[in-house]
């Protein structure tokens, strides 16, 4: 008996020893290519002095389901809720990053200089409350980590998202809009860095370090208006360039802003309706200082309408053919010229594929 159990000691042993390694990381499988897996917190380079992020959430939960009781309490003004102690105001979240992120040891920076780059990225979601629209924004979740990890990206803190508040429509403008522009105040985002490690692991995939970190907001697009998406793009590239160092925007592309959306066809026209709308007043507003506003990049990879149709509807905003002459022979270098400029050239490049394709079918 006494022998039956040396051995069984003996057989447990390197169980056993296994099982510490492994709790000390000494043996360890090699990352691969993919995010990091849900629910495990990974907390390290590229999060600041405070912890923003203090919603607990997978990583591939519906971002606005796991917010949702932080989101109503700053809807409703409710300061004195604990889930708001959290929340971080989106400007001071901006200025954190812009300003403060890149320094050196002793505090200084040159930021002509410092190649510290920050991507601002905005992802509109429905908001609706139906299970296909919770399924829509987890798929559009999804797709972002894995973009941004197979981009060599990964979360500063896979276990939980940040909640930033913002109200567009109490921001300064000189011409505030007769109706409120959106009614979210509270915008779920995360933070992801760049994976030095992996970049050493994995030498052979190349990997590029086009942005330092990436802050990803996820935009309620039912809140968001559909006639005011474009006063809401110019409030937020204010707010962006407010808060950060115009060197790093201006000088430098160092910060970058994108805004994946609008999803659909019918909020894309309007989007592009309200800007000829607007650059066609006569007198036009001026266009703001290149250190007032950081460019927003619009990426609308869903709408499904056609060109040709876009450009009729927007051309018709803009004036009659008169007028959009006028514009188009003012400077080149005017927004109103490089506006019906843009529109003049899809309309000639989808003229040119009909002919093409017309020519091939003859054929």
């Amino acid at each position: 008996m006494d022998k039956i159990g040396n051995s069984r000691a003996d057989l447990w042993l390197p169980y056993l020893l296994m099982v510490v390694l492994v709790a000390t990381g000494v043996v360890s499988a090699p990352r691969g290519p993919t995010a990091v897996r849900p629910g495990v917190s990974d907390i390290g380079a590229g999060q600041n002095a405070r912890e923003w992020q203090n919603i607990a959430a997978r990583l591939w939960q519906d971002p606005l389901e796991a917010t949702e009781n932080v989101r109503k309490a700053v809807a409703n003004h409710d300061t004195t809720s604990a889930t708001v102690r959290d929340v971080v105001p989106l400007d001071e979240l901006v200025c954190e990053h812009s300003y403060n992120d890149g320094k050196l040891p002793d505090g200084s920076v040159d930021y002509a200089k410092s190649s510290h780059r920050v991507l601002y990225l905005f992802v509109s979601l429905p908001s609706e409350a139906y299970p296909e629209a919770s399924e829509q924004r987890i798929r559009a979740r999804v797709a972002i980590v894995s973009a941004l990890s197979t981009a060599g990206y990964r979360p500063a803190n896979a276990a939980r998202l940040g909640v930033a508040c913002w109200d567009a429509n109490s921001a300064s403008n000189a011409n505030p809009p007769s109706s409120p522009i959106t009614s979210q105040l509270a915008y779920p985002f995360e933070t992801f860095v760049f994976d030095t490690e992996r970049k050493v692991l994995y030498s052979e995939q190349n990997l590029k370090r086009k942005f330092d970190e990436a802050l990803v907001f996820y935009v309620e697009e039912g809140s968001l208006q559909v006639e005011q998406q474009f006063e809401w793009l110019k409030r937020l590239s204010k707010l962006l360039a407010a808060n950060s160092p115009p060197e790093r925007f201006v000088e430098k592309k160092y910060i970058l802003s994108r805004w994946i959306g609008p999803s659909t066809s019918e909020r894309m026209v309007a989007l592009l309706r309200a800007a000829g709308f607007d650059l066609a007043k006569n007198p036009a507003d001026g266009p703001p200082g290149v250190e007032e506003a950081l460019p927003i990049k619009i990426v609308a990879v869903t709408p499904t309408i056609e060109p040709a149709f876009t450009n009729k509807i927007v051309r018709s905003s803009a004036g009659d053919d008169k007028t959009l002459k006028r514009l188009a022979n003012e400077s080149p270098r005017s927004l109103r010229a490089e506006f019906i400029n843009a529109l003049e050239k899809s309309q000639v490049a989808r003229e040119a594929f009909g002919e093409e394709a017309g020519d091939d079918a003859g054929r």
